[in-house]
């Protein structure tokens, strides 16, 4: 990659830190200006001498380019990169969650989104953060009719609900409010869903 992280990793990364990536000396460019004026310009000292600065300064943007596939997998992009595509899918609780789980959760939420309040999206989901047990309780049950009917006949019935008692490794506030705050996003809107967080 053409990129190389410059903040050092220690297995726990902060949300929240700013981690960057510096360019890479002496960078070449695989498409040198030099080469594509007519001969009689090339072999100008000037343009010699200017071109290659134009070089310098287009090379780390192309090789960027050329690796900007690698930027979107999760397992091999630089660090700070795969903290950016986490903070759109809001896909950890932890403020210190660690970079291996943080990797795994950007590159699982394409396929755990697709299970999405049910039981197997909430188990993926949650089982790879620091969580000792939890426990399910939901409303269950559906409303059917082989005739069709009016919607103003329909009974009034209560919204589904889904409760979820967890119970966490360590217990503090904002541990507690950015686990409820995944959960948001593992339960479907229209169901009322309330987290219990056990000592």
């Amino acid at each position: 990659m053409s990129d190389a992280v410059t903040a050092a990793s220690t297995g726990q990364s902060d949300l929240g830190a700013v981690q960057g990536r510096g360019a890479i000396s002496d960078l070449r460019t695989p498409f040198p200006l030099i080469d594509t004026v007519p001969a009689i310009l090339a072999a100008d000292p000037f343009l010699q001498g200017l071109l290659p600065v134009f070089d310098s300064v287009l090379a780390p943007i192309i090789s960027t380019l050329d690796c900007l596939d690698f930027y979107f997998d999760p397992e091999i992009a630089p660090m700070d990169m795969v903290l950016y595509l986490a903070s759109w899918m809001v896909t950890t609780y932890s403020s210190n969650p660690g970079d291996e789980t943080i990797r795994w959760s950007v590159g699982s939420w394409d396929a755990l989104s697709g299970w999405r309040g049910t039981r197997k999206g909430f188990t993926s989901g949650i089982l790879k953060h620091d969580v000792e047990e939890f426990s399910f309780e939901e409303s269950g049950g559906v409303f059917v009719s082989p005739e069709p009917t009016d919607p103003s006949s329909w009974a009034e019935v209560e919204p589904p609900w889904v409760t979820v008692t967890v119970k966490p490794v360590v217990t503090n506030p904002e541990y507690e409010y950015q686990i409820k705050k995944l959960m948001s996003f593992l339960f479907p809107a229209n169901t009322l869903a309330k987290v219990v967080i056990e000592a």
